[in-house]
């Protein structure tokens, strides 16, 4: 056997043999004084092969080899290096048979992860590949940015590192961590969000929580990571590593533990939407190594549904929250326009209503919810909208736009969505809402905070009739197949140029009627605290149509069923039905949370399905910033806040742990602005 041959065997046996791998010598000289400090470094390395290999595959500066050296040393006594290669001329790549536990690589400017399991050849049946990317090596810089001594333990500070470039330092258990400044759902700065002892961070805009040892996503709605950056201390003063593209992106992906390929389970998901996108996302997260299939009835990937009814957005690409080759990298197989018609538990397997038949191990009911209609004839008629999709957007905005200047535009409905739809077209046009309680939204946040919001509304010039009755919408004079107004039951006639329906949504469960499914009153599907569908071991249902215990906050909360249709609970169902198959089950605990804009910023978490019986207010309703907490007893019920940041997510936090105040406590304390006294656990 000739010596090249036995080196290869050598080399797909284990052993690393660097000439087979990496040139002899350097491609390019050292030309800097930093970057021969670098080369000084790496020739420290015990892994003279890997060394030989960083030089001379890429030019390196001292800060980059300094973070390779440190993390170096954490994982080289416990993984045996297996292969060193080039890859797509990119930089240098890494083979070892296990991941390390506790060492973060991928959230170094150096390294990126990617795993890669039984398409590898090879002795290991489950390899993991970390590209060394040479780009960013270079991009690489230290930054002087604050004094130990001025963030005290569980304080954070946001520090500029470069003009218009800042980076949040965190101080959890008296070390410092260093991660993007801004929350990667829709850009809040952390900076007024809510740190916990845990290291746990709360976005004060949407609740997305995140964890600043790791970036890691803990909570919704955001669907990226923080960046974490590397942290040196030198007496007093706090340095940070970073590359400059890191910094501009302010985001990363989540970090999945898996890409599939490693097993033949398959999971199908029954709905893209928020809870069915992270399902799928979770499930690789989390570990799952199976096929996925995300079923989704919309003609295209999913979006950020909540942009609807307050944007009136048409262009998909602006909403659509993941690209094809997102779904293609985790191996997650996305099939749009594809209606799910019947579920066969029996066979494991759903029917689409163009015939097809997927099968699945574990099945993910995410369907969402439908948009309700009024039964009246002169609601059929062309122009009567509802607010669901990006379609139904584009009717109306499309009547918006027609010929004839100023619209006159009819509401049905005084819910948060038809608020916020109204409130989307008031500017340019005359808005008219109707409505069947006192003031809108009395039965969510009580007649005090519904009058409030009808008085902004109509300050904007948004007219309302409420406690009416419809009769029916009547056609147009002009056209019959065209309603022309609405009719109310004492005779009032409200004309209308178009019409929007905002009276509610439905369980979208048609499909499981027949599929031996037992469906609440509601059309809902009733789950256990795993998000299983009562009496089904592989079956798990979330989102809109679950009928979950909940548990959600410690003033009461003691298991009864709830359907919630929040965007914030459906994705946080959905990971937590991707944990329980993942192996990894954590009950759903989750405190709601909801927004929405109507003009000014609202917040709301908690539920009051227990009832309430007072309103505390913090702040001033007469300058439109404040803060409501709805209370039964002594006990905080829910939390509702106007332009008051971040009252609302530190409540959430605080209902989280236990350590929500009581009513009589309120009056003591402004809840935006009382620091805690003692550290959240």
């Amino acid at each position: 056997m000739s010596e090249q041959r036995q080196k290869r065997r050598r080399t797909e046996s284990g052993a690393v043999d660097a000439s087979l791998d990496a040139p002899s010598g350097p491609i390019i000289q050292p030309v800097s004084d930093d970057q021969l400090r670098a080369v000084d470094l790496l020739n420290k390395l015990e892994h003279k092969e890997l060394s030989l290999i960083l030089k001379s595959v890429f030019l390196i500066n001292e800060a980059s080899a300094k973070i390779f050296l440190q993390q170096s040393t954490k994982f080289k006594t416990c993984v045996k290096w297996k292969k060193m290669w080039t890859v797509n001329n990119i930089g240098t790549a890494v083979t070892i048979s296990q991941r390390p536990k506790g060492v973060s690589l991928e959230d170094t400017p150096i390294f990126e992860y990617n795993s890669f399991t039984t398409r590898t050849k090879g002795p290991s049946p489950n390899l993991h590949l970390f590209k060394i990317n040479s780009r960013l090596m270079t991009d690489v810089k230290e930054y002087k940015v604050a004094k130990l001594s001025e963030i005290s333990p569980y304080q954070k500070r946001e520090v500029e590192v470069e003009k218009d470039v800042k980076v949040l330092l965190t101080n959890v258990e008296g070390k410092i961590y260093a991660t993007a400044h801004k929350c990667t759902h829709y850009g809040a700065p952390l900076i007024n969000g809510v740190l916990n002892s845990d290291g746990r961070i709360v976005c004060p805009w949407h609740g997305a929580c995140f964890n600043v040892k790791t970036g890691d996503i803990e909570d919704a709605p955001a669907l990226d990571a923080l960046p974490t950056f590397q942290v040196r201390i030198d007496g007093d003063d706090i340095y940070v590593t970073a590359s400059a593209e890191t910094l501009k992106k302010g985001r990363r992906p989540p970090t999945c533990k898996s890409k599939g390929g490693e097993s033949n389970e398959k999971v199908v998901i029954v709905g893209a939407g928020a809870s069915g996108l992270a399902a799928a996302e979770g499930l690789r997260e989390f570990g799952f190594g199976g096929k996925i299939t995300l079923l989704g009835a919309e003609p295209h990937l999913p979006i950020d549904r909540t942009k609807l009814s307050k944007a009136l957005p048409t262009d998909i690409s602006k909403i659509q929250w993941r690209d094809e080759a997102f779904f293609k990298d985790l191996n997650i197989e996305v099939k749009p326009s594809t209606q799910v018609v019947s579920v066969d538990k029996s066979a494991k397997s759903v029917k689409t209503a163009n015939g097809d038949v997927v099968n699945y191990d574990r099945l993910i009911l995410a369907a969402g919810s439908k948009a309700k209609r009024l039964p009246m004839d002169g609601f059929k008629l062309k122009n009567v909208f509802v607010m669901r999709t990006v379609e139904d957007v584009k009717k109306i905005t499309e009547a918006r736009d027609a010929e004839g200047g100023k619209k006159n535009i009819v509401i049905v409905g005084s819910s948060f969505i038809g608020m916020e739809t109204a409130t989307a077209l008031a500017k340019d046009h005359n808005v008219t809402i109707i409505g069947q309680d006192p003031v809108p939204l009395k039965p969510i946040l009580g007649e005090k905070i519904g009058k409030f919001l009808q008085d902004l509304q109509e300050g904007n010039g948004v007219k309302f009739h409420m406690e009416a009755k419809i009769k029916d919408a009547y056609p147009s004079e002009k056209d019959s197949s065209l309603a022309g107004g609405i009719l109310l039951e004492d005779g009032t006639k409200i004309p209308a140029d178009f019409i929007v329906l905002g009276v509610g949504v439905a369980p979208d469960t048609e499909f499981l009627k027949n599929s031996g499914f037992s469906l609440e009153k509601d059309g809902g599907v009733s789950v256990d605290e795993y998000l299983r569908v009562k009496g089904e071991e592989n079956i798990y249902a979330v989102g809109d149509i679950a009928h979950f215990p909940y548990m959600g906050h410690s003033g009461g909360a003691n298991g009864q069923p709830l359907r919630i249709e929040h965007w914030n609970v459906a994705q946080n169902h959905g990971r937590t039905a991707a944990l329980h198959i993942s192996g990894k089950p954590q009950p759903f605990t989750n405190v709601p949370i909801f927004w929405s804009a109507q003009g000014l910023q609202l917040r709301y978490c908690g539920n009051t399905v227990n009832g309430y019986d007072d309103i505390v207010i913090q702040g001033s309703m007469e300058d439109k910033k404040f803060a409501a907490f709805y209370t039964k007893g002594e006990e905080v019920q829910a939390v509702f806040s106007v332009q008051y940041d971040p009252a609302v997510t530190k409540s959430s936090e605080l209902m989280r742990v236990g350590q929500m105040p009581k009513k009589s406590q309120l009056a003591e304390m402004d809840i935006k602005n009382a620091p805690l006294t003692k550290p959240l656990v």
